[in-house]
């Protein structure tokens, strides 16, 4: 059984008056070991060297070094970009709606609202690459 829910049934029980005290305030949940298996450096840039003809090259160099969530690489406005400055402006994403793809200004949180430096090696490509007509980069 869940925690979450061990806990919102004895919260009834205080409620009902079967019980005076929340049992689940003293219990303790083990730390597990999350099994997340990450790049190295070296990994990454053996998976760019590879994919750099690719079409979506920019996606991935950009998700690799600036650590933005897929929906937020993909909804990013052309706006949003500064190659003069080499900095990316993060305040919106794409989301599935309903099944429809939709531009989504609400971020995941307040942190989620930032303005990311990125070095000028990784806007060579976005210099010659990006088109000017399109809203989004994308």
């Amino acid at each position: 059984m869940h925690l979450s829910k061990l806990k919102r049934i004895l919260r009834y029980a205080i409620k009902w008056k079967l019980l005076t005290y929340d049992l689940s305030s003293v219990i303790e949940m083990p730390k597990t070991a999350k099994n997340t298996k990450y790049w190295t450096f070296d990994k990454c840039m053996e998976f760019l060297e590879k994919a750099k003809n690719e079409q979506y090259y920019l996606i991935f160099l950009l998700t690799i070094f600036t650590g933005l969530r897929h929906g937020e690489v993909l909804g990013l406005p052309i706006h949003n970009v500064d190659l003069e400055n080499n900095t990316i402006t993060v305040d919106q994403q794409i989301c599935v709606v309903d099944g429809k793809m939709r531009i989504e200004k609400v971020l995941k949180s307040k942190s989620s609202y930032r303005v990311i430096d990125v070095p000028s090696e990784y806007y060579t490509p976005t210099k010659t690459t990006y088109p000017r007509a399109k809203e989004t980069v994308f």
